[in-house]
């Protein structure tokens, strides 16, 4: 029963539910990493919530919605769902630019078959890689980078280079295969 509250940057591992809003409005989730939980996210007679750059991976399910209209995306991007089997062959505000541009081109759908119509929830803008949102501090200043990324990042540098005074990030990016 909880009301304008923020629930972001926590990682939340093998747990009956991974987050749970019941009876609770307006609230954003944002930034979570939600992995091996039972229940990824479960929302039950909770609306005008907002759901977006969460990275939920390996639960069952992902998402559970009852009785509840929210939004999954704010607008330009969503979540990633480690179950998502859709594409990214276009970009643009509508999917329809030729192009990829790490959002999925159709909706991930929240509530599982045969859950009736009128509560059927979708996440219209899936991210095709994980979410991470990183924070440096270079000369006193503070820097926010997001990144979308189906690969491991590690070894994250922002620095100013020294012949250029340009601002350089430098990091690794590790996928399947070591690739």
């Amino acid at each position: 029963s909880s009301v304008n509250n923020i629930v972001s940057e926590n990682t939340i591992t093998n747990n009956e539910y991974g987050i749970s809003l019941y009876s609770s409005v307006n609230n954003i989730v944002s930034e979570n990493t939600i992995t091996d939980n039972d229940y990824g996210i479960i929302v039950f007679d909770s609306s005008n919530n907002v759901i977006f750059h969460n990275n939920f991976v390996n639960n069952d399910p992902q998402a559970y919605s009852y009785n509840s209209i929210n939004v999954w995306d704010n607008g330009k991007e969503g979540n990633y769902w480690s179950d998502y089997t859709g594409v990214d062959l276009y970009g643009g505000p509508y999917q329809n630019e030729t192009g990829s541009d790490g959002i999925g081109d159709s909706a991930y759908i929240i509530t599982p078959p045969g859950t009736p119509i009128g509560s059927i929830q979708f996440d219209y803008y899936p991210l095709m890689g994980m979410f991470y949102h990183l924070t440096v501090t270079l000369k006193r200043e503070t820097y926010h980078v997001t990144v979308i990324c189906n690969s491991t990042i590690s070894e994250f540098r922002f620095e100013v280079g020294a012949e250029t005074g340009n601002k350089i990030i430098r990091f690794n990016a590790t996928g399947k295969d070591d690739t």
